[in-house]
């Protein structure tokens, strides 16, 4: 019978630092390099590339994304993500596909790298208070916890498993993330009575990874992006 690892090779599945999975990311650095390369001169973006944001839900099968996926056992994503940030949506190895191939980083290290590159182009002192729409397991709120001594933050995820997760780290004292400093709803972001997005409550508003499930915006008009509130 064959190991778990001959399996996973037999389906092209590779691990970490193999020859096989080595040349397969080399190729779809340079294939992304090639895709992006007009996007990156192009000043304004053509009609065909415009998103639709004045109608359509905010959320698409929000509940049925939960049942799928993301409430599903906490050991299954245990299995797959870093287990310092637990974090989601892709990692930063370097600026170029040789860096990317070249780079002796952890996969925990590369998500650290992921937010200090997020923070340095967000322009964050440290002193701000964040909303942070489609938090996952509370893995920007590690990093913010450990980087800012001053930074609070109000975390969103509709994720049940998310959110039990995240009550955990608070009130293990041993996790940076400090109850003073989370405030934790549990809810989609346009359902949520709680949730005022009123002028001046933010000094930011972060969505990593979230907005590949959105559908525009709704009829009231909250924007994505990283945007002052």
């Amino acid at each position: 019978m064959h190991s778990i690892v001959e399996q996973l090779h037999e389906a092209g599945i590779f691990a970490q630092g193999t020859d096989e999975l080595v040349a397969y990311e080399t190729r779809l650095s340079r294939f992304f390099s090639r895709e992006y390369a007009p996007y990156l001169v192009q000043q304004t973006p053509a009609p065909e590339q415009w998103i639709v944001t004045n109608e359509g839900p905010m959320v698409v099968k929000n509940k049925d994304l939960m049942d799928e996926h993301y409430d599903k056992q906490l050991t299954l994503f245990e299995s797959f993500l870093d287990r310092h940030y637990m974090a989601y949506t892709m990692a930063y190895y370097g600026e170029t596909p040789n860096d990317i191939s070249n780079s002796k980083l952890s996969l925990e290290q590369a998500q650290q790298q992921k937010f200090r590159l997020i923070c340095e182009r967000a322009g964050l002192r440290g002193n701000e208070n964040i909303l942070n729409l489609g938090c996952g397991f509370g893995s920007f709120e590690t990093y913010l916890s450990e980087t800012y001594r001053n930074i609070r933050f109000t975390s969103l995820t509709s994720s049940r498993v998310q959110a039990a997760y995240i009550q955990n780290c608070i009130k293990n004292p041993n996790h940076p993330i400090d109850r003073g400093q989370c405030r934790l709803i549990q809810s989609v972001f346009n359902e949520d009575e709680n949730l005022q997005l009123l002028p001046g409550s933010y000094d930011a508003v972060f969505a990593i990874g979230l907005f590949e499930h959105q559908a525009g915006r709704d009829r009231k008009g909250l924007k994505a992006g990283i945007a002052p509130v």
